[in-house]
């Protein structure tokens, strides 16, 4: 989706896992062994009866460790696409994708990444999925648009997962993810969305069964469930609202009500709340809202940094235990005769990243240097 304020930036397994070869040898040899006995005691078939449960077990812990990986230990990591260049002089050594710790700011290149992209990391923290966003049709000017993915641990360069590059969401055992194709037809047709599902090497495409009018923005922590973006409900141009729906685009539910724009959803790493940007009448403010009811409750509200700039809240992300919220504040110049708007990119180093406590609301800054933009934030 587009518009003045940017784009908007279970599951679907072919089948449970059967028993293993050996297992299957094991449980068809061992009854003709025994029945080749005529002395079988009562604790020999005991001992049959317990290892088919436990073979039987098998199956059951595959599926369930494909649910979702572990989460990473401690704070884990803050990961920006910023410029940190100071006044109107732009410094590439100072642009780029960034690693950052939480509880000290202190910040790392991430090396390897694609430049000029987003990143989105996978819920163990060992890989991220690196985003060039563009829009296919006519009026594209974005080069080398895609997504690809990188192996924190292993290294090695970027691989390739798609040849378009939209919103992107992992899966939660991290191994495919969700890509949303943008279109941009001619006049008087509207934007649409295409959403696709890959494996990491970009193999096994899928076209999932989501509304072309929806921009799928994230899928939940237990695979069940997307959120996604749309302006699909009546009157048409109200404003964009999320919803909620399976991955095969059933059981849909509209989360959210009421006039302005409703975007940037992110589930809770228990997959019971989702925090968003909601913009109404161009005041912008962070919000968390529950999946089976409670909320909206607004956490970041917008702030004034002296006379002449007004910090707004953008986009927002989970920490990995779910007790905090990181959200990019992005400065504006106040005007006594009209809407804020957006302080020129370069020329100043007032946006920041604060870092917010779901229950109490508190916030502090992250220790980083001022930033001329922020574009892209997560978290894991």
């Amino acid at each position: 989706m587009s518009h003045g304020f940017g784009p908007w930036s279970s599951s679907l397994s072919e089948g449970a896992p059967g028993l293993s070869t050996f297992w299957k040898r094991r449980m068809t040899r061992l009854p003709e062994t025994l029945a080749a006995r005529p002395d079988v005691s009562r604790r020999e078939w005991l001992q049959l009866a317990a290892l088919g449960t436990a073979a039987c077990a098998v199956p059951t812990l595959r599926r369930a460790s494909a649910q979702a990986s572990p989460r990473p230990a401690g704070l884990g990591t803050i990961y920006l696409d910023a410029n940190f260049s100071t006044g109107s002089r732009y410094d590439a050594d100072l642009d780029g994708l960034w690693a950052v710790d939480p509880a000290t700011g202190d910040r790392k290149r991430v090396p390897g990444a694609v430049p000029g992209a987003n990143a989105r990391a996978s819920r163990d923290g060992k890989s991220l999925a690196l985003i060039r966003a563009g829009r296919t049709g006519p009026g594209v000017d974005i080069e080398n648009v895609g997504v690809w993915t990188l192996d924190l641990q292993a290294g090695g360069p970027p691989i390739r997962v798609s040849d378009f590059g939209g919103v992107t969401s992992w899966s939660p055992d991290g191994r495919q993810l969700i890509v949303v194709k943008w279109f941009n037809p001619p006049d008087p047709e509207p934007a649409h969305h295409e959403t696709w599902r890959f494996d990491l090497d970009g193999s096994k495409p899928v076209r999932l069964p989501i509304p072309e009018t929806d921009e799928v923005d994230d899928w939940s922590p237990n695979g069940r469930w997307l959120v996604t973006v749309s302006d699909r409900h009546e009157p048409r141009g109200s404003g964009y609202q999320l919803y909620l729906m399976r991955p095969d685009g059933s059981e849909q539910r509209r989360l959210t009500e009421g006039r302005g724009l409703n975007v940037y959803p992110r589930f809770s790493p228990d997959g019971r709340w989702i925090a968003y940007l909601r913009q109404e009448r161009g005041k912008n403010d962070i919000r968390v809202i529950g999946l089976e009811g409670g909320g909206p409750r607004i956490l970041v509200e917008e702030t004034k940094e002296g006379p002449d700039v007004l910090l707004s809240p953008d986009k927002v992300a989970w920490s990995p235990d779910g007790k905090t919220l990181a959200c990019a504040l992005r400065a504006m110049d106040v005007h006594p005769d009209g809407p804020p708007s957006r302080k020129i990119p370069g020329e100043n180093t007032l946006n920041r990243v604060v870092l917010v406590d779901v229950e109490t609301k508190e916030a502090r800054p992250l220790k980083l240097p001022g930033m001329s933009w922020i574009n892209g934030l997560d978290w894991q």
